[in-house]
């Protein structure tokens, strides 16, 4: 009776076995089965340790809490009078800058400036500036001179609204205040992006539900040197990729950044980064 017993638990335990490595097959081939559903599951999982890992990070500083926010210029103040360098490059929106990993980059709208960063004793120090050397209005010139020179030695005072979307930065450096207005970022808000690359047809499709606004989209793998490796299934995009302007006499392999938002209305967010490959289609001849 022992043996029977025995024997029947290993009957249960190695049916039960051979069901799960059935689902666990069905599964694997249906993600592989769409190169899509493989990368955004990338996404999600690699939010999802994110998440799970932010538990175990350090008290925020300053320069953490400055670079969840993309930064533009509103107001410029100097001796207690407007700056008038900067009244078209704020008029225009141009001057911007933002924080990344203790490096600041910045625009006045034409140059960029780029510099190592540090807050000490509650003012911010650069070093290993380094700047693009445009020729530029007149205008811009004195204003980004004015710019970069007044990261080095200032203090910064940020707010933020009650949901941390919006936030406003207070820079002074001796007489000159800049005041600037900050959006969050995507990063901030949803975790590091997945980078995908999408071949795009040149001529857009008409979705099922009859809308002609689907972008006919194929995914792209390369190795580390570069090179293409696979190509994925034709399919219909009928989301939106921000910053991406479609062009039908253009043929695209573009470099997008992938959010996984799981409390958005929609579970993904693309965003264009840049174009990796144009060509022309016969529409141009």
């Amino acid at each position: 009776m022992l043996f029977l017993g025995k024997l029947r638990r290993f009957v249960l335990t190695s049916r039960s076995f051979v069901i799960i490595l059935s689902l666990t097959l069905v599964a694997c081939h249906c993600i592989e089965s769409n190169g899509f559903d493989r990368q955004e599951q990338q996404v999600a999982s690699t939010s999802k340790r994110q998440q799970d890992s932010s538990h175990d990070t350090k008290p925020m500083t300053l320069l953490d809490d400055i670079a969840h926010y993309q930064w533009t210029l509103i107001r410029a103040d100097q001796q207690e009078q407007s700056a008038t360098d900067f009244d078209q490059v704020i008029a225009q929106a141009q001057a911007k800058f933002e924080l990344n990993g203790g490096k600041l980059t910045a625009t006045a709208g034409c140059n960029r400036y780029s510099a190592d960063v540090a807050m000490k004793h509650g003012h911010l120090y650069t070093s290993h500036n380094a700047s693009t050397l445009m020729a530029c209005y007149d205008s811009q010139t004195k204003a980004e001179s004015t710019l970069f020179n007044a990261f080095h030695g200032s203090r910064f005072y940020l707010t933020k609204s009650s949901d941390g979307m919006l936030a406003t930065l207070t820079q002074v450096n001796e007489d000159l205040t800049l005041t600037w207005q900050g959006q969050a970022t995507l990063e901030s808000l949803y975790g590091k992006a997945k980078t995908m690359f999408w071949e795009i047809d040149p001529n857009a499709k008409e979705c099922i539900d009859g809308s002609v606004h689907c972008l006919k989209v194929r995914s792209i793998d390369y190795d580390d040197m570069g090179i293409e490796v696979r190509k994925g299934a034709w399919r219909n995009f009928k989301g939106e990729i921000v910053g991406y302007t479609h062009d039908p006499s253009l043929r695209q392999i573009i470099r997008i950044k992938v959010y996984h938002t799981p409390n958005h209305a929609n579970d993904y967010i693309y965003v264009y980064d840049t174009a990796v490959s144009l060509e022309a289609t016969n529409a141009n001849f």
